[in-house]
């Protein structure tokens, strides 16, 4: 079973999972394309779950300058990257929102 992800952007971690959980499901009695359909709405809705959770944890002085970034049109990657720089323990803060989506989406 192969989900091409809506951009080139996504990474093999965010993919992997939201594979996973479309396999957990059991969705492979679906068709295709109602599959992909699927696949690209958990990726959707993961990203913003993710982005939540960052932008929850970045520090309020550094809003400002987020703010800034997303202003000077920045590419997701130099985002990403003040996000992992400016938000401590961003790798648990990351992990405890994929936990949680799991959680969610999977009802366990």
């Amino acid at each position: 079973m192969t989900y091409m992800p809506k951009s080139k952007q996504v990474s093999t971690e965010v993919r992997e999972f939201v594979y996973g959980l479309m396999q957990e499901a059991d969705l492979d009695i679906l068709p295709p394309n109602l599959k992909q359909k699927i696949y690209n709405d958990l990726l959707t809705r993961l990203d913003a779950k993710l982005t939540i959770a960052a932008l929850s944890a970045l520090p309020n002085k550094k809003i400002d300058l987020l703010k800034r970034l997303l202003l000077e049109n920045k590419t997701p990657f130099q985002v990403s990257d003040f996000l992992e720089k400016n938000v401590a323990n961003i790798g648990e803060v990351y992990s405890m929102a994929f936990a949680d989506f799991r959680k969610v989406y999977l009802g366990k």
